[in-house]
């Protein structure tokens, strides 16, 4: 969740490896693709007065990072000001809200 001064265009630099689904509110999917590497992509969405809320699905298969996680997530407006995401309180933990984005059921081992 990231919470907006107001309606903006929110600066969103994300870096990872493999492969990234990003939902912003009920906006389309944003398939960014594969990366072999963890490489970063700057991206300006809109956003909405109050709570936004963000939904990263990530998946990976190996790569060159020996199976390794990696992911970064920098939220800005265009002024500078930093936007701090948030967890959303009011969803239990693995309720399948993001872990279907990739169109396949993903298993979050230790997770659940």
């Amino acid at each position: 969740m990231l919470e907006a001064p107001g309606h903006l265009r929110a600066r969103i630099r994300l870096a990872w490896d493999h492969r990234l689904v990003l939902r912003i509110n009920d906006e389309p999917l944003l398939d960014l693709g594969h990366q072999d590497n963890f490489d970063e992509r700057l991206l300006e969405l809109p956003s909405r007065k109050g709570g936004n809320v963000v939904d990263v699905a990530l998946s990976n298969t190996g790569n060159f990072n020996q199976g390794g996680w990696a992911f970064s997530f920098h939220t800005t407006t265009a002024g500078g000001a930093m936007l701090i995401p948030r967890a959303r309180r009011e969803v239990e933990p693995c309720d399948g809200a993001s872990l279907t984005m990739l169109g396949r059921p993903v298993v979050v081992s230790g997770a659940c």
